[in-house]
């Protein structure tokens, strides 16, 4: 009777943890368990107490999840084994890196402050990891996508401090010192007159990203769409011959294409303008270069493929983002990508 009401007891003890795993509401979850989940290999239990996580919900979430992390984790670090606490560390800010793009993109400061604290207790290791380098990227990538130039400076710093020859991280360079001349003021002021030390800066870091075959036609492109931005589309299209043939992926094929477009429309060459903005559509079919298009289409005297252009553009439902939408985001674009190239490299850590 004793050893049936044992089983009969463990049975119950189990059951909330076997419903959750099923994918039942598995209800507040602690931080701790948190944590445990993202090690766990059972698909959705991670994200699911995520969501159900037991925090206060007033004021900023992100910043009450870095106090709850803070306080919480050194303990559930400390917990495991000393050749057991590299993974947890690990564990501890890939989960704070997807909590800020989940809670955090929209209150940065805090979400800053959250990626920080995260990244401190990442580079306390002492050889850096491929988890490690794949949690810089990810953080870049949130930083880029909210363009707050100030941390995501401080970040690219602490990347490249731990892997110096990494080609994202040195195009992120760049890139921050890029995200210093926006926005572009509606009063046709370009940006070498407003900020001469932030375009330098940033057409010196581009170019040494340029000399790295990995990055070289994102940052031809970024010169090439600065030379734009400055008024100079002759500038612009020798960066962006250089950029198509370094053989770019798709978003980046497209950007090329668009901004060639633009330099030659502004160069007057509207024949051209008109091929290059066909070439944009036949690589990605963005609306931006497909009204683009239809615009220059209208000038030529081509009116009716204008209209049926600009309807395409206008009433088809598009099949992938437009890369001019993703150009401010950056790195922001490899998202999925990162997130589940983390997991499974932390998982592999194990």
């Amino acid at each position: 009777m004793l050893r049936l009401i044992a089983v009969l007891l463990a049975l119950g003890a189990s059951a909330p943890a076997a419903q959750e795993r099923r994918g039942a509401d598995p209800g507040p979850a602690s931080v701790g368990a948190v944590f445990d989940s993202y090690l766990d290999t059972e698909p959705g239990l991670f994200e699911r107490r995520l969501l159900n996580l037991k925090i206060p919900t007033a004021g900023s979430r992100v910043l009450t999840l870095r106090k709850a992390f803070e306080k919480e984790a050194p303990a559930w670090i400390a917990k495991a084994p000393a050749d057991r606490r590299e993974v947890r560390r690990l564990a501890v800010a890939a989960v704070a890196l997807i909590a800020v793009n989940d809670d955090g993109v929209a209150d940065f400061p805090n979400g800053a402050g959250l990626l920080e604290w995260a990244c401190s207790l990442i580079r306390t290791s002492a050889q850096p990891t491929s988890a490690e380098r794949t949690w810089h990227w990810g953080a870049l990538a949130l930083l880029e996508s909210a363009s707050v130039a100030g941390p995501l400076q401080a970040h690219v710093s602490h990347a490249l401090m731990r892997f110096p020859n990494e080609p994202r991280f040195i195009l992120a360079s760049g890139i921050a010192a890029e995200v210093r001349t926006w926005p572009d003021p509606r009063d046709g002021r370009i940006p070498r007159d407003r900020d001469a030390t932030s375009v330098g800066l940033t057409v010196t870091r581009l170019g040494t990203a340029a000399g790295i075959p990995d990055v070289r036609a994102e940052a031809l492109t970024r010169i090439a769409f600065m030379a734009l931005r400055n008024g100079n589309p002759a500038e612009a299209l020798p960066y962006l011959r250089d950029a198509e043939a370094a053989h770019p992926e798709p978003f980046i094929a497209y950007l090329i294409q668009l901004f060639k477009g633009r330099a030659l429309d502004r160069l007057g060459r509207l024949p051209d303008a008109i091929a290059a903005y066909r070439a944009a559509v036949a690589i990605i079919p963005g609306q931006t270069a497909q009204l683009a298009l239809a615009a220059a289409l209208a000038r030529s005297g081509d009116q009716a493929s204008a209209r049926s252009v600009a309807q395409d553009a206008i009433l088809a439902a598009p099949a992938t983002k437009d890369p001019w939408i993703g150009y401010g985001t950056a790195d922001g674009r490899f998202w999925p990508e990162i997130v589940t190239l983390l997991r499974q490299q932390v998982q592999e850590v194990r």
